[in-house]
């Protein structure tokens, strides 16, 4: 229903009396498992992968587990629900819609109406929060577009909360087999993981809740399957977010909470519960068998891309990659976002990727650009500009997460480009202290404070430091603990975001020194 106000046309679509046939619909998971059937693939990936014989090995095994798991269905429920604004200009269809899917909104209407692409063009400047609940284009965006093309005029389209759960697909439900077997000494000899999900009669989104098992873990036995449910259900579809493990709280450590991405959430959640739990050769509870294990002779992981040396070829240049060694004058820090000597070769212990491998031929890694690149000075130049990406993403984390820029609520766009002035000026400067200080951290600290900020922290400390460590990395550590940070022996160097929130508290006791000079500090 369309209509020139929100409350007409809700009022109007009250008054529709709908009639349809009803037939026996199909929602229950488990009814429908005799007539489950295998994807043809799951994210272009094999749908089962069979080693050896993981029954056998499994039957055979010194000590084993074999569990049955269950997680619900998730619903997306975004802090702002789905909206659309449809505007036709001839057969030049505009979509301003929150997603996450801008091209596959663009195409898939393109599609609909028949248009070539490039007839259709889609914005979305906020998404309002996504996990993958706005990353398909769903039935609202299409009927609001046809909406506007039959009113001859633009129309909006927000989804009410309940709504929200009638129409966006969320994550499947999962029936899961997990089974381990290993030796005495706690190696795995048989690993298997199937099991069943649901897909609606409308799509073919398969959750991929294998991949851990078939990507992280090495046997010489492995068994790994699913199968798919068709219920008369809402797609279902992607569904990211934290995992936080209860179940198993260790003395001291307490809950793990796990970032994971779409799909990976209820098999990673399966297979690690089993992992903790299977006992080890004098059968202690808790043992962990050791997933960092090389995989026996002849035996490939199954799923997972092989670890290569990188290599890059822009055009005109081929380098190989390697992390950045540590330079000569930098008064002993770590360089900005590298990880010292030390912790490098830690990692490469604990990840099994930072093993180099010289036995196949490398991955060859192409950065593809529109500028010219004729020799080996200006393809380096543009791999120096692409660098910068990282940079920018961080300034722009500042100008997000600490000044708030979104959070703006002005009038106009020039007052809006006004602040946004301001807040530039003022996010370089927490990004460029916060870089300077581990690029020179020897710098004399009249570089990037004033005599002010400088002798503010100095009167909070009872007196100004040695004239050796009058540095700007002593005056930004100083501005950092007032943002939270614990200068730990082991804590890495303070970001951006300690910054600003100590250059915040310190502009406000800067303000207070001013009103009141005697009784500062």
């Amino acid at each position: 229903m369309v209509a020139d106000t929100f409350e007409r046309a809700r009022y109007a679509a009250e008054l529709v009396q709908a009639t349809y046939d009803g037939k026996p619909p199909s929602v229950v998971m488990a009814n429908e498992r005799p007539r489950a059937f295998p994807p043809d693939n799951i994210m272009g990936e094999p749908t089962e992968v069979k080693v050896g014989d993981a029954e056998d090995a499994l039957k055979n095994a010194a000590v084993k587990v074999d569990r049955q798991y269950t997680t619900p269905r998730h619903n997306h429920n975004a802090i702002e629900p789905h909206a659309t604004t449809a505007v036709w200009d001839g057969d030049q269809l505009t979509v301003y819609d929150a997603s996450q899917f801008v091209t596959g909104v663009k195409y898939g209407l393109a599609r609909a109406f028949g248009v070539k692409p490039d007839k259709v063009r889609t914005v979305a400047t906020f998404v309002g929060g996504g996990f993958g609940g706005k990353g398909n284009m769903w039935p609202h965006v299409l009927m609001c577009a046809v909406a506007a093309k039959v009113a001859k005029r633009p129309v909006k389209m927000a989804l009410p909360r309940k709504h929200v759960y009638q129409t966006v697909g969320g994550r499947t439900p999962t029936e899961q087999r997990v089974a381990l077997g290993a030796d005495k000494d706690g190696k795995l000899v048989s690993l298997i993981h199937t099991g069943l999900t649901s897909i609606s009669t409308q799509n073919m989104h398969t959750e991929q809740f294998t991949f851990p098992a078939r990507h992280l873990y090495a046997s010489p036995a492995i068994l790994v399957g699913q199968k798919l449910a068709k219920l008369d259900v809402v797609p279902p579809h992607v569904h990211a977010g934290t995992r936080r493990d209860t179940r198993h709280v260790r003395p001291g450590i307490g809950p793990r909470r796990t970032e994971l991405r779409a799909g990976d959430g209820p098999g990673g959640t399966a297979a690690e519960e089993r992992a903790d739990e299977e006992p080890g050769a004098e059968g202690e509870e808790g043992r962990t068998p050791d997933v960092q294990q090389p995989p026996p002779a002849g035996v490939v992981h199954p799923g997972r891309r092989q670890v290569r040396p990188g290599e890059a070829e822009p055009e005109a240049a081929e380098y190989e990659g390697r992390p950045p060694a540590r330079r000569a004058g930098d008064g002993g820090g770590v360089l900005p976002g590298v990880p010292d000597a030390e912790q490098r070769a830690g990692a490469g212990e604990r990840r099994r990727h930072g093993r180099r491998a010289t036995d196949r031929e490398p991955i060859r890694w192409k950065l593809l650009t529109d500028l010219p690149v004729d020799d080996l000075a200006s393809a380096v130049e543009k791999l120096d500009w692409y660098a910068m990406r990282w940079k920018i993403e961080t300034f722009h984390k500042v100008l997000k997460s600490g000044c708030h820029a979104e959070q703006a609520k002005l009038r106009t766009a020039d007052r809006l480009i006004n602040l946004l002035g301001v807040l530039c000026v003022v996010g370089w400067r927490v990004f460029w202290l916060t870089l300077s200080s581990r690029v020179a951290p020897t710098a004399p600290p009249e570089v990037a404070f004033t005599s002010a900020e400088i002798a503010v922290p100095d009167r909070l400390a009872s007196g100004p430091p040695p004239a050796t460590e009058r540095t700007i990395a002593h005056y930004l550590l100083a501005v950092a603990k007032l943002g939270g940070y614990l200068a730990r022996t082991k804590d890495p160097p303070p970001g951006n975001m300690v910054v600003w929130r100590g250059l915040t508290r310190l502009a406000d006791i800067l303000l207070g020194a001013e009103l009141d000079p005697a009784s500062c500090g």
